[in-house]
C-alpha cells in the first residue's frame, strides 16, 4: 500500500508542538514566542554534545503528576484551538487526505489528537511516560528526534517534512515535499550529497520563522 508520511512540527503547523503544548498546559501566554538567542545557542550546544534537548526535558518535566485523561483533553483543545490557527496552508492544500501516516518527534499524546483531527491511518511519535496509575512521569521514552527512519517499514511512500534528519526517508521516497525555512542552499547541498533526484522534490517556502 502506498502511504504518505507527514511530519507535524513546522510541516503541518508553524509550531514546535512539544514546546507549545507544554506551555499551553502550564497556562502561559499561547503566543509562539521564541527562546532568547543565548538560551537557544546554549540548548543547541548541549544537544550537539549530548543528544539531550535540555529545554524540552524541562518543559516535559512540567507535566509530571498529571493524569493521562487530563493531558488527552488538553491535547485535543490544543490541536483544535492553538494549532488550527497555525496551519501551513500550502502543505494542507496539496497533502492527500487518505493513507496518511503521521511521523513526528512530537509527544505521542499530541500526535494522537492530530491523527484524529485529520483522519490519519496511524501515527508514530515520541512516547510520554506514564506510571501504572496513568500519571505522567515527566519523562519521555523512544524519542524519535533524528530517528524517525527507524520507526517505519514502508517501502512505497511520499513524504512531507522540513527536517534534514529525514534525508534517509527522503532518499527512498517516491516523492518528497520539503518545507524550507530560509535554508534552500543547505537543502540543495544535502540532497546532492545523498544523490536525491531533485525532480522528485517539491519545495514549499515557509513565511514564518522557526524557534
Amino acid at each position: 500500500m502506498h502511504v504518505t508520511l507527514v511530519d507535524i512540527c513546522w510541516t503541518l503547523y508553524s509550531s514546535n508542538t512539544t514546546y507549545d503544548f507544554c506551555r499551553y498546559v502550564a497556562g502561559e501566554d499561547m503566543v509562539c514566542a521564541p527562546m532568547s538567542r543565548w538560551l537557544r545557542r546554549i540548548n543547541v550546544f548541549i544537544y550537539r554534545l549530548t543528544g539531550i534537548d535540555m529545554y524540552k526535558s524541562s518543559l516535559v518535566n512540567s507535566l509530571k503528576g498529571m493524569s493521562r485523561q487530563t493531558l488527552e483533553v488538553k491535547a485535543q483543545t490544543f490541536v483544535d484551538e492553538f494549532l488550527e490557527q497555525r496551519r501551513i496552508a500550502p502543505v494542507w492544500n496539496i497533502m492527500p487526505r487518505s493513507n496518511v501516516v503521521l511521523l513526528s518527534a512530537t509527544l505521542d499524546i499530541v500526535a494522537e489528537q492530530v491523527a484524529k483531527h485529520i483522519g490519519a491511518l496511524r501515527f508514530c511519535a515520541t512516547q510520554l511516560n506514564f506510571d501504572n496509575e496513568g500519571l505522567c512521569q515527566g519523562t519521555i521514552s523512544n524519542d524519535l528526534q533524528q530517528r524517525k527512519h527507524l520507526a517505519v517499514d514502508y517501502d512505497d511512500y511520499d513524504i512531507f517534512t522540513d527536517n534534514h534528519s529525514d534525508i534517509a526517508l527522503i532518499s527512498r521516497a517516491r516523492h518528497a515535499t520539503i518545507v524550507v525555512y530560509g535554508n534552500h542552499d543547505r537543502w540543495s547541498r544535502t540532497l546532492k550529497k545523498h544523490h536525491v533526484d531533485v525532480s522528485k522534490v517539491t519545495f514549499i517556502y515557509a513565511s514564518t520563522p522557526r524557534y
